[in-house]
């Protein structure tokens, strides 16, 4: 007689970490997907002059934090700063990094404990928002501090990582059915 296996006897933290680093590539794709169209959507409503107000404020802020942690590890390794474009290409490389790289601790941790995935995922985002967004990046001084950001700021990125961490869970789960 044949012993029908259990999902205790499938787990594994290497196929859950392959499956967490494809659910945050892709969710770190559809985080910026919505931070896009929610922007565009704000302008939409704005006046010409609250717009104009918005880019003043967005020019004189300078670089965000993924291209600042971008420039940080270039100038490390080669002593030289990255271009404006550099920054461009380096910013979205370091969140992409960074999303997979959570994805991948969040595939890890999910293999052993079904409470990490409470909230289908956003527990996780919730919680990987207030970690980087509100702690670590304002604590490097990558980041204005939370108390000098407008509060429809932190709920707009409050929201994109609920959308995170949904997304994650979701390509998570498909993916580790073929892992």
């Amino acid at each position: 007689m044949t012993k029908i296996a259990t999902s205790e006897e499938h787990r594994s933290a290497f196929r859950g970490m392959a499956a967490g680093v494809a659910g945050g590539l892709t969710a770190a794709w559809v985080m910026n997907a919505y931070l896009t169209g929610s922007k565009k959507a704000r302008e939409a409503m704005q006046t010409p002059e609250q717009r104009a107000k918005q880019k003043e404020q967005e020019a004189s802020a300078g670089d965000d934090s993924t291209q600042r942690i971008a420039d940080l590890v270039v100038r490390g390794v080669t002593g030289n700063s990255l271009s404006e474009q550099g920054k461009k290409t380096g910013g979205p490389l370091v969140h992409y990094i960074f999303g997979a790289m959570t994805g991948a601790l969040y595939g890890a941790v999910t293999e052993y404990s079904k409470y990490s995935r409470l909230g289908f995922g956003t527990l996780f985002g919730s919680m990987v928002f207030i970690g980087a967004d509100e702690v670590v990046v304002p604590a490097l001084d990558l980041a204005p501090k939370p108390s000098e950001q407008p509060l429809g700021n932190h709920i707009d990125h409050w929201i994109a990582h609920l959308v995170y961490g949904a997304t994650l869970e979701a390509v998570r789960r498909a993916t580790r059915r073929l892992v």
